[in-house]
């Protein structure tokens, strides 16, 4: 006996598995970190240091964490700033709290408590001034969202005769809210897939 499946279920099974696969949330989280990583040296505060670092998709970036290994407090802190592919300045980083492992800076853009990042670009960090040391490592480990990465050296500065790069990474870590996959669209899939497993039984029998 042949059963013909009705036509509601093989719409349900199209819809189920297409809605939402790829949607995405937009949620505070890590956006980029090499936090974990070995310490392998430390960097003297006092001159420019620049930072390369790369993004996947569009991002509110709201908060940098540095890994020091010497306590800060507001009189010893340098400048820190966000600067965009042309290497101009689009961002200051504001420091909120003494820690004696992680310094917190927020971002502080025309008044506002964040700034938006565009997608596939490279920025970097700028850290000016400042008396400390600041981690560094050589691991190419990093966790974050897909395609976001820092860069794989540091500089000195950006003028030709002075700039220097170097094999070691500055320790730090970015956060803001980043388009992440919608919890929802695996358990879809999974039924969607369900539907057409039950829609392919049916038509052999």
């Amino acid at each position: 006996m042949k059963l013909t499946l009705p036509k509601t279920l093989i719409f349900s099974a199209l819809l189920l598995s297409g809605v939402n696969v790829v949607s995405a949330v937009s949620v505070l989280t890590t956006l980029t970190s090499n936090l974990p990583e070995f310490t392998q040296d430390d960097y003297m505060l006092g001159n420019y240091l620049i930072q390369p670092f790369t993004t996947g998709d569009a991002a509110s970036l709201s908060k940098l964490q540095i890994s020091s290994n010497s306590g800060w407090n507001l009189a010893n802190t340098p400048t820190v700033s966000l600067l965009d592919s042309g290497r101009n300045i689009v961002a200051d980083f504001v420091y909120q709290s003494s820690a004696y492992e992680l310094v917190n800076y927020s971002v502080s853009s025309n008044g506002g408590s964040s700034y938006a990042l565009e997608a596939a670009k490279t920025y970097f960090i700028q850290i000016n001034g400042g008396s400390g040391y600041l981690n560094v490592t050589t691991s190419p480990s990093q966790t974050g969202l897909p395609n976001w990465t820092i860069g794989d050296g540091f500089f000195t500065g950006f003028d030709s005769t002075a700039s220097a790069q170097s094999s070691q990474i500055l320790k730090f870590s970015l956060s803001g809210s980043g388009q992440v996959p919608e919890p929802a669209t695996g358990s879809l899939l999974v039924v969607g897939f369900g539907f057409f497993a039950l829609a392919r039984r049916f038509k052999r029998s």
